[in-house]
């Protein structure tokens, strides 16, 4: 009887030994990891406080996981201050130049030397007159607003055209938009509108 007690009593201590060590937790709950510095000789230790402490002649250390936040880094520079300036002009007129040459539609002139992204949009929207062609012109030079070459872009009587054309400009630059009439059999000279913008930009890549 007192053999079967005593291995009983065992079984119960290691089973809670194993039961005890499952539980253990480093770091702790809170992403702490604790040791135990000996002074005498330098030797660390890490524990689990579960389970035990540090003995005498040691002292107490811990660790945290996560670092904590630094403080936050000095301002950046200020940026330099952006130079885009924009420009814009709208017209309407009869158009009643044949395609030979065109007529001044719609322009801005007296601007600045820069770059500069330029759209131009006439609408030909006097329903049953003439189809009209047109350029762009930057003091007084035809514009190329295609990759193909051309000079001129075509508006068909009730649609709008739209091209765009980056330039170098000089100072006192103008923007023109001119149009001539194509003749029909039965149209007649159409009102035509246009409008004209100019973007001056810091660069273009």
């Amino acid at each position: 009887m007192t053999t079967f007690r005593i291995f009983t009593v065992l079984m119960l201590a290691a089973g809670l030994s194993i039961c005890v060590t499952a539980n253990a937790a480093i770091p702790d709950a809170a992403g702490i990891i604790h040791g135990c510095y000996n002074s005498t000789n330098g030797t660390q230790r890490i524990i689990d406080t579960a389970l035990e402490s540090c003995k005498n002649g040691e002292t107490a250390i811990q660790w945290n996981q996560v670092g904590t936040q630094g403080p936050p880094g000095p301002r950046g520079p200020q940026g330099v201050a952006g130079t885009s300036q924009a420009y814009t002009a709208d017209n309407s007129h009869v158009i009643d130049t044949k395609l030979a040459a065109t007529q001044d539609l719609v322009g801005l002139s007296g601007l600045p030397a820069g770059t500069y992204l330029v759209w131009a949009t006439v609408s030909d929207m006097d329903f049953g007159q003439d189809d009209v062609s047109c350029d762009l012109r930057e003091n007084g030079t035809v514009i190329q607003v295609d990759d193909l070459g051309q000079s001129h872009f075509t508006v068909d009587n009730g649609t709008s055209t739209t091209v765009v054309a980056a330039v170098a400009a000089p100072a006192n630059t103008s923007f023109i938009v001119g149009c001539g009439r194509a003749e029909g059999i039965f149209g007649g000279p159409p009102v035509v509108s246009g409008r004209v913008i100019a973007l001056k930009i810091d660069t273009l890549n």
